[in-house]
């Protein structure tokens, strides 16, 4: 502990907060794969981020989520994002279905078996998070809770 101490400084906390995300993403990674979930194992990290943002925008817009949209979040052009859904798509862990309000565009939704692997890794992930957050106060929760989703909603523009 001393040594991480003496490595990861106060002034450093953006290298030690993307580590510890990196971990906590792989650590997905290997739930999935302990788990036997094929389709899982054949997905590249850039996939299964696109099974988490589907999975995130589904909650508040159960009928779908725009294509433009999952590229916008990821930070993707379009047509890599249309190549992406396309791939998840072959893999049932997607569907596409004609946007009612504008046929031009297509919305995005989770299967049952996109929904049901995503939300188990997601689920295995958040309870290591909280027990990273063992310790803090709810105050202090809610402030770096806070912290990261104002920079998430920021680094779109960022990474321009």
């Amino acid at each position: 502990m001393e040594k991480t101490k003496k490595i990861f400084s106060d002034y450093d906390p953006c290298a030690a907060l993307f580590i510890t995300v990196n971990n906590l993403i792989a650590y997905g990674d290997t739930v999935g794969t302990a788990k036997d979930h094929k389709e899982l194992q054949s997905l590249s990290s850039r996939q299964k981020m696109a099974l988490f943002v589907i999975e995130a925008a589904t909650r508040r817009i159960p009928e779908g989520v725009p294509l433009s949209s999952v590229a916008r979040v990821m930070n993707i052009p379009r047509p890599s994002a249309s190549q992406l859904i396309e791939t998840l798509v072959k893999k049932n862990l997607v569907s596409r279905t004609t946007n009612p309000e504008n046929h031009r565009s297509v919305l995005i939704t989770l299967t049952g078996l996109g929904r049901g692997q995503t939300r188990e890794i997601v689920r295995t992930v958040d309870g290591k998070l909280r027990q990273l957050q063992e310790g803090l106060s709810r105050k202090e929760v809610a402030i770096f809770e806070k912290v990261i989703l104002h920079c998430f909603s920021r680094k779109n523009d960022v990474l321009r």
